[in-house]
């Protein structure tokens, strides 16, 4: 869980832009059991703050600072590998030139920024390197000893564990200059994904980070005269039963044909796939929980999983509330959302891009609870993670390059990215950009996740809506072993790395 940061809520009559983000899946790798087939999740995958006081009477964070030595690196190339071709990498990370669009020119100065305040020249490495050529590019470096590359950003999980297992890759934990207690390095990372104080893989916001969130209808909200989700999501009862009971008496077959088909209208839809997932942590169930001695033990056979899997049988089964798609590798082809037929839509969150297109006021909320004594509402991050050859040259370099990414995007770039999810006139309002400082203030990471490798259990719950299934307890006597395996593994490999 990540620590709670009090942010600011952007208001438009103000001349100050305060964004939230915290750090920051598709692969073609085998699943481990044959109860959920490999597929390749399509999510892709740093805190907006207005360091000014323009505003007198604005509440307003500490201004953030940067703790770096004073150091000229004389013009040396800094290689970062990364996946191309894959998530928020594509468009989102870097920039080689100042166009005269917000973001391109917001990514551009912020690696400028970095390059001037140390001499150093950032070079991406990443032109036609997907994301299955990452564990192959840091194992050829590092056995021929090139030392080619200074730091590497992967998928958020295909070949981590088989990196990990081949020893390749630098503890951040020992890395210099880099100081986690910072507001743009991931929080709960370190306790989430670290065995004995070896932490392989960060976040700071350098990486935009990649969550699922709920895109809801406006105008059919108001038409059936419903609860504002807005003021539910505030008052903490914004809950998977709650969007249920909304979205029950919206759906009608408008073509009185007698069946719901795409014609028709829905309380909710979304692609029935790797989505799913999120669903689980937003009713903060992980599926890795580690003891005393960081041992990733399954953590899936709870009341709370059984109750879950059942909440969204319901809402996708049940009286016709919910339209769903299988999994689309083109762009959710089959979404209806854009017609004004659909109340909620589950969906990744930097598609609201997309949703400028469309011709319908929308608003933007977190996903559910799982009930209202819930604390916190929590959001998967499907963005990739941060590591570091274990060959690198300079720690210390690494270290104070990776702390001026984090530092300067943080500063140039999330505010450009707010603008770019909410530059439509119809989604900007207080209450999204107040959603969107929540969905961001609470994103995490799962061991389960990270070092799983496509596994059964990490799609349990889309597995056994796909089959029209809620018996988890025998999904789980027939996977729960071969799944613990693959983590049993990623530890005794750590544990063999300390000793090595």
């Amino acid at each position: 869980m990540l620590k709670a940061r009090k942010l600011i809520a952007v208001s438009l009559i103000f001349s100050i832009i305060i964004v939230s983000f915290l750090f920051s899946c598709s692969s073609s790798q085998n699943n481990a059991d044959s109860d959920s087939e490999a597929r390749e999740p399509n999510p892709d995958g740093g805190v907006i703050l207005d360091e000014s006081n323009e505003n007198d009477n604005a509440e307003t964070e500490p201004e953030i600072t940067v703790d770096i030595p004073d150091v000229n690196y004389n013009g040396e190339e800094f290689k970062i590998l990364y996946p191309s071709d894959w998530g928020l990498y594509e468009n989102y990370t870097f920039a080689l030139e100042d166009i005269g669009e917000a973001m391109n020119d917001s990514l551009y100065k912020a690696l400028r920024d970095v390059e001037e305040r140390v001499n150093i020249k950032i070079v991406p490495s990443g032109d036609g390197i997907g994301i299955s050529e990452i564990y192959t590019a840091l194992r050829k470096d590092v056995a021929a000893g090139d030392n080619t590359y200074d730091l590497a950003l992967t998928h958020c999980i295909a070949d981590l564990g088989a990196i990990v297992s081949s020893n390749l890759l630098y503890n951040w934990n020992d890395m210099p200059v880099c100081d986690f207690d910072k507001p743009y390095w991931n929080q709960s990372i370190n306790e989430l994904l670290s065995v004995k104080g070896v932490l392989y893989y960060a976040a700071n916001d350098f990486l935009l980070p990649d969550p699922n969130a709920i895109f809801f209808n406006k105008t059919l909200l108001q038409n059936y005269a419903l609860e504002s989700p807005y003021e539910l999501v505030k008052s903490g009862k914004w809950t998977w039963d709650k969007l249920a009971e909304m979205a029950k008496p919206v759906s009608l077959d408008l073509n009185g044909d007698g069946l719901f088909d795409k014609e028709d209208q829905y309380g909710f839809s979304g692609e029935q796939d790797w989505m799913f997932t999120s669903v689980l942590h937003a009713c903060d169930q992980y599926i890795i929980k580690k003891d005393a001695e960081d041992y990733p033990n399954l953590d899936l056979m709870t009341e709370k999983t059984i109750n879950i899997i059942q909440k969204m049988y319901d809402l996708v089964y049940t009286e016709n509330k919910s339209y769903m798609t299988a999994f689309d590798s083109n762009q959710y082809l089959n979404m209806i959302f854009h017609t004004g037929r659909i109340l909620f839509q589950m969906d990744t969150l930097h598609r609201a891009e997309a949703y400028r297109a469309f011709d319908i006021d929308f608003g933007i909320l977190p996903y559910p609870k799982y009930d209202d004594a819930q604390k916190d509402y929590i959001s998967t991050n499907w963005a990739g993670l941060m590591c570091v050859p274990i060959n690198v040259t300079s720690p210390e370099k690494t270290g104070v390059v990776a702390e001026l990414l984090g530092y300067e995007y943080r500063k140039t770039v999330f505010p450009a990215f707010y603008d770019v999810l909410l530059s439509s006139k119809l989604s900007r309002d207080d209450e999204s950009v107040e959603m969107l400082d929540i969905i961001y203030n609470n994103c995490v990471y799962d061991f389960g996740i990270a070092f799983g490798q496509f596994n059964a259990m990490q799609y349990v719950v889309s597995s056994l809506l796909n089959r029209r299934d809620t018996d988890f307890v025998s999904f789980y006597e027939r996977n729960n072993t071969s799944v613990q395996r693959i983590y049993n593994r990623v530890y005794e490999d750590i544990l063999k790395n300390i000793e090595d």
